[in-house]
């Protein structure tokens, strides 16, 4: 059994953690790379917003729609066009970069997202249903201690059309994150700097930042980025169990469909998409929960269940490692 001692080195610094260096490699090339993927995705999202927005709200029907869309407190908007922009713009924005970074090193796509192996559905679901267990667990408890005047509502069950419509457009999107982030930029910068902590770290920091104006984070920045970090190295850890994207993207799909339709905590945001909202009694009252042991302690029990739905062997969310077809 491999000790503390060594699986911190190897964590650390270990060149053996990565495949074989196939394409180009050097330190030059990964530059080069990772350079042409920010600025490819930087004019995608650019280009995308304002060809979109300029499609959507020249329309005298649709110019509504975008005054709505377009308030710093509005959320998914049940038949709103520009609720499911965003999602299509970072899924396309998102995805090109990958194919052109890969392409920069000599290299094909599929070579960053299956990375060791077959691609599995099945860890795929058991990932994104433990999301969601754990989540509907837990309920009852983040209720007790956080909320207060929550509201069931069957709004979104009412569109299927645009139900269908944004879970196809959120399955996009999260695949492009996880393709750029625990598949190019995670796996090409390992063959560089061979220190799986460093890497993950440092791309999962730059994952984290790039949601900083998501709205939750702005209510209360501290634990927000906190969250998002916590969530970046979970999903780098599955990658890394699992040799591929799969469980992955599961995680991060099944986390993004419930924030949009599961359940929906901040006040004064505008969205009619979750089944359940409820207000926070201390964000309501402009408070935050930056030094609150509780709120963390509750972070940390909810990773710690995730971790061990998808490890444990008898669970029925169990993912299998990498080189097991379970």
């Amino acid at each position: 059994m491999t000790g503390a001692g060594d699986l911190a080195r190897r964590l650390l610094w270990d060149p053996s953690a990565s495949p074989p260096r196939i394409g180009r490699w050097t330190l030059g090339w990964t530059l080069a790379g990772t350079a042409a993927a920010i600025v490819v995705a930087a004019c995608a999202v650019v280009g995308l917003v304002f060809w979109l927005v300029r499609l959507f709200a020249d329309r005298p029907a649709t110019g509504a729609a975008f005054d709505l869309a377009a308030q710093p407190n509005a959320g998914v908007l049940l038949g709103n066009p520009f609720t499911l922009q965003a999602f299509l713009v970072i899924g396309i924005g998102f995805l090109l970069p990958v194919l052109v970074g890969a392409r920069v090193q000599g290299h094909a796509v599929t070579d960053f997202i299956v990375l060791h192996g077959g691609f599995s559905w099945r860890r795929f679901w058991r990932s994104g249903g433990a999301l969601v267990a754990v989540t509907v667990l837990l309920l009852p408890l983040t209720l007790g201690v956080f909320g207060e005047d929550a509201q069931w509502s069957l709004a979104s069950l009412g569109v299927p059309v645009f139900v269908v419509a944004t879970v196809a457009v959120i399955a996009v999107q999260t695949f492009a994150e996880e393709a750029l982030f625990r598949g190019y930029l995670y796996h090409a910068w390992l063959r560089v700097i061979p220190s799986p902590a460093l890497v993950a770290v440092f791309w999962s920091a730059v994952f984290s930042a790039l949601h900083w104006a998501n709205p939750d984070v702005q209510r209360d920045p501290v634990p927000g980025m906190i969250s998002l970090m916590a969530f970046a190295l979970f999903a780098q850890w599955l990658t890394v169990r699992t040799g591929n994207l799969d469980a992955a993207w599961g995680l991060h799909f099944g986390t993004n469909v419930m924030a949009t339709f599961g359940l929906n905590v901040l006040p004064g945001y505008v969205t009619d998409a979750p089944l359940l909202q409820y207000t926070d009694r201390v964000l309501a009252a402009g408070g935050s929960y930056a030094l609150d042991p509780i709120a963390y302690a509750g972070l940390a029990v909810a990773l710690g269940l995730q971790a061990l739905a998808v490890a444990h062997p008898r669970s029925p969310f169990f993912v299998a490692p990498r080189g097991d077809d379970g």
